[in-house]
């Protein structure tokens, strides 16, 4: 296919970073989770938070793909406080949240996000998966999904972007059996 020289050709200038305490680790499943209290995501969401300051920092624009899934709650608290800090500390880095799957779809997920009740100790769910900060935006793929920002109060606030995920059959005809 014709795309397959272009990515080959760029191949050198993309510096691949591996974040292990990113990782969906086998036995993280919904029970896994379940398991944990809010302080276990959050001590090991600021590990996350400190490692990934640490490699984003001189970074103009990071894009996180599905971040308030809920799938990895330490990695959706990281994302929360790294937008967070980063916006306190007037650095430069924008953040896009780019969503198309949301927790509350998936029960298992979401209970575990709904540990963060918003007490003293514990910041709210919501400001965890939507972090209000001028440093933010997120982009959807469907209009579905708009309304599901709108829903969560992101499209008052002209943070949120639909950029439709269109398909372009050409680049597949090379690698496409026609019968």
């Amino acid at each position: 296919s014709q795309l397959r020289p272009l990515i080959k050709g760029y191949k050198s200038r993309v510096k691949h970073i591996d974040i292990p305490e990113l990782d969906i680790i086998e036995k993280a499943t919904k029970d896994y989770f379940s398991e944990q209290d809010i302080f276990d995501y959050m001590k090991r969401g600021m590990i996350i938070t400190a490692k990934l300051e640490n490699i984003l920092r001189r970074m103009d624009f990071v894009i996180i793909e599905n971040p308030n899934l809920g799938v990895h709650p330490a990695a959706t608290y990281a994302y929360y406080r790294l937008a967070k800090r980063n916006y306190q500390r007037k650095w430069k880095t924008k953040f896009i949240f780019r969503i198309h799957d949301f927790a509350e779809d998936r029960r298992g997920n979401f209970i575990n996000l709904l540990k963060f009740k918003g007490t003293e100790s514990s910041p709210y769910w919501h400001k965890v998966m939507f972090p209000k900060t001028g440093n933010m935006s997120f982009v959807v793929i469907n209009k579905k999904d708009m309304l599901r920002l709108h829903s969560h109060g992101i499209i008052e606030e002209n943070r949120a972007f639909y950029l439709p995920n269109p398909i372009n059959e050409k680049l597949f005809c090379e690698d496409m059996e026609i019968s």
